[in-house]
Parts: structure tokens; sequence; C-alpha cells
């Protein structure tokens, strides 16, 4: 079943939508990256998931109503599959010839289901378990400059984890602790992928 239900939308996105690329602001010494550009992943505190998906969008093929019908048809489709309010439609927007479309997962079941990149969320003992790589740093949120390796990671079993597959912002329930280099922090909650990759952050 896994993206079965999102692939379809990702094929009628492609005639209409592009990939949009993203900003770091320039000289920006404290990491923070323009939000309104790239794809927001919120991990809540009791499981659930949401997410802003945010790419240029032109009506030469597709009108917006089109668009947000075939959205509407493809999470009728799942729900009445997975239950009623696994995945909610919250709103859209077009502005700037960026559209704006957020989610409502249920849990992260739905989310990876739906969503082209997967992520994992639950303690770093479950991420091992699960079969993640720790051979890789980690820069501290408190103090950029210091770095954690596999064995510190290993020492953390109880801690939080978000594990992003793919490229995106992402934001936590509590503070930042660690996350992976290659990442931007932002606020206390939110760090950002510069690229496509796995990454881990820890709260």
């Amino acid at each position: 079943m896994k993206k079965v239900i999102y692939s379809k939308m990702r094929q009628c996105f492609a005639v209409c939508l592009v990939a949009v690329s993203f900003l770091l602001l320039a000289g920006c010494t404290s990491g923070n990256q323009d939000l309104e550009d790239k794809t927001v992943v919120t991990v809540e505190k009791d499981g659930s998931v949401k997410a802003k998906l945010v790419e240029s969008f032109s009506e030469s093929y597709y009108s917006q109503e089109e668009l947000i019908q075939m959205v509407n048809d493809e999470l009728s489709d799942y729900n009445s599959k997975h239950g009623e309010g696994s995945i909610v439609l919250e709103g859209y927007e077009l502005a700037n010839g960026l559209m704006h479309i957020d989610f409502s997962f249920a849990d992260v079941t739905a989310y990876n289901d739906y969503m082209d990149d997967d992520i994992f969320v639950g303690t770093v003992s479950e991420a091992y378990s699960a079969g993640y790589d720790f051979n890789r740093m980690l820069s501290k949120a408190s103090a950029s400059e210091n770095t954690i390796g596999k064995n510190d990671l290993m020492g953390m079993g109880d801690k939080k984890i978000v594990v992003l597959e793919g490229d995106a912002i992402v934001k936590t329930p509590s503070k930042i602790k660690y996350y992976s280099q290659g990442m931007l922090k932002g606020d206390s909650k939110t760090v950002s992928a510069v690229g496509d990759g796995i990454y881990f952050v820890v709260y």
C-alpha cells in the first residue's frame, strides 16, 4: 500500500507543479531559513503529524480547484480504507506562485503511507532496532561547535528522535538537543535539512 495513494497525486502534481528550490538567508549567522518555500513537517506530542507542502504552481494544465478536488478524492479514498480522519486537508493557499497545502496525519503510519519521504518517530533505542545507521555525527543544539558520535547516541536510548528521509524542515514538540550535520538550526524546536538525505533530530 505504501506510497500508492500519494504517487497518484504526485503524478498529477508533476504536470502542474515543479519542485521549488529553497533559499538560505544570505549572511545569516544564526542559520535560520525562510520557511515560506520549503516543506515543513511538524511532529506533535500526541503522535500526530502535520505537514505543509510548498510547490511552485502554474495553472497552465490544471486550475487550483481541480488540484484540490484531486487531493480531496485521494484523501477520501485513503480514509475509507484506514479510518475517517486518518489524513485531513486542513487548508491551502496560492500566493506568489506558490501552492501551500496543509495536511494533518493521525499518526506516522498515515504520514508514511501518503507522503513521498518517510519519517520515523520514537526513541533512540527504537530507531536503532529499526535498522538506522548510527555511524554519524550530530551537532549539539546549544553549542553547534560540539558534536557527538555513535557511542554518545547509543547512550540516549530513551530520548525521543525524529529520523527524516528526504529534504524538509522539521519541527519537534520540545526543544531539540542534537541534530545531524547537514542541517541548519532555526529556533529551539526547528531544524532544516539542506538537501536529500537521512537526518537525525534528538529532542
